[in-house]
C-alpha cells in the first residue's frame, strides 16, 4: 500500500484586528460632571443641525466619544451643556463648551488625540460655527471650508492672547503633569473670569458671542501684545458688553475694575 500523504500543517491563526481605541476627553474649567455632550457635523449650519450622538461626563468630568455612532475623518462639532463644576460644586448654568475636531481613521492617531475641551477651544469653535452659519446661500459647505476657518481662528486667537504658534488650546491646565499648564491656566482664568463677570449683567450667549468676536479679531501682525495686557483690558471688557449695558458707564467701569483685579491676581 502506498504511504498516506503527510497531513498539511494547520495554518497559523490570523490575529484578530485590534479594536478601535476608546477616545476619552474632559471638559476643563474645573472638571465638569454630569454634562450632556452632543455631536453634530461641523459643516451643518446651526439652523439645519442634526444630532448624531450624545453622551455625558462622569463624576470626574470625563467623557467617552461615542465613535461607533459618528462618522470618521469628518469635522464634528461637540457641544456640552449643563452639569456641575466639581471644584466649586456649582451648576454650570447657561454656559456651554464646544470643540471642532475629527475622529481619525488611524487608530494610533486616535489613541494620541487630545480631546480636552476648554474655554479656548470653545471660542474657536464658536467662531467657526458662526462663520459656517453665515455662508451665503448656494455656497457648498465642505470639510475643507471648515478646516480653513478652524486654522484661521486658532491662529488669530493665539496671536491675540500672546500664545506661541504651537500652543495647544486644549491643554488640560488642571493636570499637574502638564509642562505648559501654568501659562495656559493664566489665559483660561482670564477668559473664564471675564465670561463670569460680564454674564452677570447680560446673557451668557451674548457674552460668549461678543468675547469671541473680540478675541478672534484680525489685528495688524505688528501688534504682538496680548489683548489681556493691562493697557487693553478696558477696551476688551467694554467690547464684550451689549450696547445697552455699555451705555451704563458706571457699571462698565466697575466690570473693568473687577477684571483688572483678576489680572493682578493672575500675574
Amino acid at each position: 500500500p502506498e504511504p498516506e500523504p503527510e497531513a498539511q500543517p494547520e495554518p497559523e491563526p490570523q490575529p484578530e484586528p485590534e479594536g478601535f481605541p476608546q477616545m476619552a476627553g474632559s471638559i476643563v474649567k474645573g472638571y465638569i460632571s454630569g454634562s450632556t455632550v452632543n455631536y453634530y457635523k461641523a459643516s451643518d449650519p446651526s439652523s439645519n443641525r442634526v444630532l448624531l450622538a450624545t453622551t455625558t461626563t462622569d463624576e470626574f468630568g470625563k467623557f467617552i466619544i461615542p465613535t461607533e455612532e459618528l462618522p470618521f475623518d469628518t469635522y464634528l462639532l461637540q457641544i456640552s451643556s449643563g452639569g456641575t463644576d466639581i471644584a466649586t460644586g456649582l451648576p454650570l448654568g447657561d454656559r456651554v463648551f464646544k470643540h471642532v475636531f475629527k475622529i481619525p481613521l488611524d487608530p494610533d492617531e486616535a489613541r494620541s488625540a487630545n480631546n480636552t475641551v476648554t474655554s479656548l477651544t470653545s471660542i474657536v469653535s464658536e467662531k467657526v460655527e458662526k462663520t459656517i452659519s453665515e455662508v451665503e446661500e448656494g455656497v457648498e459647505i465642505t470639510d475643507d471650508l471648515v478646516e480653513a476657518n478652524l486654522n484661521e481662528e486658532k491662529t488669530s486667537l493665539k496671536a491675540n492672547l500672546g500664545l506661541p504658534d504651537d500652543a495647544d488650546l486644549g491643554t488640560d491646565y488642571l493636570d499637574k503633569g502638564s509642562s505648559t499648564g501654568a501659562s495656559m491656566a493664566a489665559v483660561n482664568t482670564m477668559v473664564n473670569s471675564l465670561l463670569n463677570i460680564v454674564a452677570g449683567v447680560q446673557s451668557f450667549a451674548d457674552t460668549m458671542n461678543n468675547l469671541t468676536s473680540v478675541l478672534t479679531q484680525k489685528r495688524d501682525t505688528t501688534e504682538t501684545e496680548s489683548l489681556f495686557d493691562t493697557s487693553n483690558l478696558d477696551s476688551v471688557v467694554k467690547s464684550t458688553l451689549n450696547e445697552d449695558v455699555a451705555a451704563d458707564t458706571g457699571l462698565a467701569d466697575t466690570l473693568v475694575s473687577y477684571t483688572s483685579k483678576v489680572k493682578e491676581a493672575v500675574d
